[in-house]
């Protein structure tokens, strides 16, 4: 994940944090518990390079977290288990136009639980990556990777 303008405390990173602080609260209070509590949690691969682009960027990444999370159910439902997802998310507002890109994967076949999953990759990116301009967490049963530059097809 990537914070471009200023530094950690700038006003565009308080931004975002409290963006993904309320997006994970909100999906943590309202999915239902699947049963998939991780056994383990993989340290957070986190990009030494920080967000640059302003405000633009940080909406393109909150967005795009949100859509990565959305398609773990879909994906656990429409594909074989461990297939890759690849999403680009495009930003245009009156803050600017920033791209985000980002992947999923869920070795789980019930979306409660792939969804599950993915929340608890959420929380350790978020945790561990704030401001990075990449990250991604592989837990046992699914993965979560996002990025400011085009990875994935």
């Amino acid at each position: 994940m990537s914070i471009r303008a200023g530094g950690v405390g700038s006003p565009s990173t308080v931004l975002l944090r409290r963006l993904l602080w309320i997006l994970t609260v909100t999906i943590w209070l309202f999915l239902p518990a699947a049963g998939t509590a991780q056994e383990a949690v993989a340290d957070p691969l986190c990009s030494t390079e920080k967000l640059k682009g302003g405000e633009a960027i940080d909406y393109a990444i909150v967005h795009l977290v949100w859509n990565l999370l959305n398609a773990g159910p879909r994906l656990a439902k429409e594909q074989p288990p461990g297939a890759i997802a690849c999403y680009t998310n495009v930003y245009e507002g009156d803050v600017g136009t920033a791209t985000a890109y980002g992947s999923v994967s869920c070795n789980l076949q019930d979306a409660g639980s792939c969804a599950t999953c993915l929340d608890d990759a959420l929380h350790a990116l978020s945790d561990a990556c704030s401001g990075s301009a990449g990250a991604q967490v592989t837990l046992p049963y699914c993965f979560m990777r996002f990025e400011d530059y085009r990875y994935c097809d």
